[in-house]
């Protein structure tokens, strides 16, 4: 998210730049009028004119400043900080600048300077209070934007999320793991009956579950690990003994939620990207830790991809970001690949 400034644009820096000109003036000549009674206005137009002459170039160095306060200390990055570091410098830049045009008019045209404490201390605090007044202003709008941002981001998520489901129920149970499906079962069904009974009520299962759940955003992840199970049963049919898996979880995770069908997506992607072969066996491990739901697989990458449809942990990503506050972790390491998905607390079980 990246935030512009208000003056960093020319025609709101003018309109701005005309404003602080004479709201610095007016109540500046409103006060001086009435403390002396001798303080009479000449040449108001020369004033007004260099006031707002003085805020325009004002607001053309605090844009530059504002530029170089981007680099380090944006709005988006801390907003309090660049807040008050904003209002420093522009009050420093401000109060030197106003001041030396005022001297230099008073000196040069009016030709009658006289310098009264009072009367600086006031142009200072006339000073600081517009600019004041200015960076609340400008931290308002900042603060509307990222408002209005956060919602548009929240209506992306929700976007990605309904889409994602339409493409879950169309592609998550591809039509590559249908055919090797179906080859899988024409072999047994002459060479055992009974497996192949059972091979199609599985089968049946992992197509029942993507139906019914296609609309829920969470599920428990003892309702997913039941789906993994029937998946899991016609890979290991499919492959033998080439591929085997390790599931170890704790029973206090037992009532926690997660997004259906993302055990299966991460099992799913580990076969496509590896070689599975009686020379390599491909291990996938699933297992919880701390608040976390971890799958991880050897890393034995197949020399060229297979087509993808493209869900994938981008899109396990938005989901989760949608969900969840916490993040989805991605770690590779020498021989393994490691997917950590948080697991999301079930409040009606409290």
């Amino acid at each position: 998210m990246h935030y512009t400034p208000l003056i960093n644009k020319l025609w709101p820096r003018i309109f701005v730049a005309l404003a602080a000109g004479v709201l610095f003036r007016l109540p500046f000549d409103i006060i001086i009028g009435l403390s002396y009674s001798y303080y009479v206005l000449e040449n108001y137009v020369i004033y007004y004119s260099v006031s707002v002459a003085s805020a325009l170039l004002c607001f053309e160095i605090f844009n530059q400043i504002n530029n170089r306060l981007d680099r380090r200390h944006s709005w988006s990055k801390s907003p309090n900080r660049r807040f008050w570091l904003q209002f420093i410098y522009h009050s420093i830049v401000g109060i030197i600048l106003v001041l030396s045009l005022r001297y230099m008019v008073d000196i040069f045209i009016s030709k009658q300077f006289f310098y009264v404490l009072r009367i600086e201390i006031l142009s200072v605090l006339v000073i600081v209070f517009t600019i004041l007044s200015y960076e609340i202003l400008e931290y308002g709008s900042y603060l509307a934007y990222h408002s209005k941002y956060s919602l548009a981001e929240m209506e992306r998520f929700k976007k990605e999320n309904a889409e994602f489901r339409f493409e879950t129920l169309m592609n998550q149970v591809n039509p590559h793991f249908l055919f090797n499906s179906l080859n899988t079962l024409s072999s047994l069904v002459y060479e055992d009956a009974d497996t192949a009974s059972k091979y199609i009520r599985e089968l049946a299962r992992v197509y029942r579950y993507v139906l019914e759940n296609k609309q829920n955003e969470l599920v428990p992840l003892n309702t997913d690990l039941d789906f993994v199970g029937a998946y899991i049963y016609l890979l290991e049919l499919r492959f033998k003994d080439m591929i085997s898996f390790d599931f170890k979880l704790n029973d206090e995770h037992s009532d926690k939620l997660i997004a259906p069908m993302t055990i299966q997506l991460l099992i799913e992607n580990a076969v496509k990207h590896n070689i599975v072969s009686r020379k390599k066996h491909l291990k996938i491990k699933v297992f919880s830790e701390d608040d976390y739901l971890v799958v991880s697989n050897n890393i034995q990458l197949r020399p060229v991809k297979e087509y993808s449809s493209g869900i994938g942990l981008t899109n396990i990503k938005s989901r989760y970001a949608y969900l969840n506050n916490n993040q989805v972790i991605v770690q590779e390491t020498d021989t393994d690949f490691i997917v950590k998905i948080p697991l999301i607390a079930n409040n009606e079980s409290n």
